[in-house]
């Protein structure tokens, strides 16, 4: 996966050589994954504190600050600061378990 503004870049650097960046119509895992579960239609429900240790809020706030706190992703060798596209705006949870600390 590309950010957006990792992809226009490409694409730029691509563009005087004819070239550009396609994107698959459709999600290629989708294509291969043949015994793929159903989705569950049971109700989405709130596990108690007993469970998760800490609050909803709680666990937000601490995504957050470790999403502001994670330095910017420059190379060791890079003279100079970093720019905006580098710096850690977002994460992607894929397991809601993931969440903790």
């Amino acid at each position: 996966m590309l950010s957006y503004t990792k992809a226009t870049e490409l694409n730029t650097q691509l563009s005087p050589k004819a070239s550009k960046l396609v994107y698959p119509p459709q999600n290629l895992i989708d294509l291969i994954w043949k015994d793929k579960p159903l989705r569950s239609k049971e109700p989405i429900f709130i596990h108690p504190m007993e469970f998760t240790g800490k609050s909803t809020p709680e666990k937000l706030a601490n995504i957050r600050t470790w999403i502001r706190d994670t330095p910017p992703t420059t190379t060791s060798y890079s003279k100079s600061a970093p720019t905006p596209d580098k710096y850690h705006v977002a994460t992607l949870v894929t397991a809601l378990d993931s969440i903790g600390e």
